[in-house]
């Protein structure tokens, strides 16, 4: 029997010691658990600062590029009136002036125009041939390699 109440002494001793590990344990996770509520709540106030941030910079961009796009309009429109008045004030001065000034028909300046147009629709074409050229190159350079590994390993197949 000294040995059975030595064992309930020893367990008893044990069952204390468990208790007191948990409480600590317990005691742990709870001001771990604060602190990470801590953290996270400073964490939040951050990036709540810094999305303001963002969102006021970002306002002020959007700002920028209104008014820039309504300064391009403008500049647009001033130029296109301004060709206006010069084709419309060629075609009047020489009526005005007479023979002073060489005759300008508009559809001179139509095919002028697209001339120009042609030029530059030629080379684009000229551009996207060389960027084909360029997308096929590098196709084939990132290909190859898979092709010649690939090749490779149908060589081993057919030799065993």
């Amino acid at each position: 029997m000294d040995v059975k109440a030595s064992l309930h002494e020893l367990l008893a001793a044990f069952t204390s010691d468990l208790k007191g590990i948990e409480k600590h344990l317990k005691q742990s996770i709870t001001d771990v658990g604060s602190e990470f509520r801590g953290t996270l709540g400073n964490l939040r106030t951050t990036l709540q600062v810094q999305n303001s941030g963002l969102q006021t910079q970002l306002e002020r961009l959007g700002e920028q590029i209104t008014a820039l796009n309504t300064s391009l309009n403008d500049q647009f429109d001033e130029l296109r009136r301004s060709k206006e008045k010069s084709v419309d004030g060629a075609g009047s001065a020489t009526d005005r002036k007479g023979p002073d000034l060489p005759e300008v028909e508009a559809s001179e300046f139509v095919d002028e125009r697209s001339a120009r147009l042609e030029a530059a629709i030629q080379g684009l074409h000229s551009k996207n041939k060389l960027i084909q050229w360029q997308l096929g190159i590098v196709a084939v350079g990132v290909a190859l390699p898979y092709i010649r590994s690939a090749a490779e390993h149908i060589l081993a197949l057919c030799q065993r």
